[in-house]
């Protein structure tokens, strides 16, 4: 998974990938030193960019 957070109008950016556990179903946002408050949050389901010729793969010998 992969997680891109905006502060500052823009003016901050971090990216991360991260590796939830499977069974995790839950979203924790805090603050250290100060205080922070969310305006907007968009989440978003991915699929892969690579796709897999079945066909080829069983007739590799």
């Amino acid at each position: 998974s992969s997680v891109e957070v905006f502060a500052n109008d823009g003016k901050l950016v971090l990216t991360d990938q991260i590796f939830p556990d499977p069974s995790s179903t839950g979203l924790e946002l805090y603050a250290i030193s100060g205080e922070a408050i969310l305006i907007s949050m968009s989440l978003y389901t991915l699929e892969s960019m690579y796709t897999i010729n079945r066909s080829r793969v069983r007739n590799r010998s």
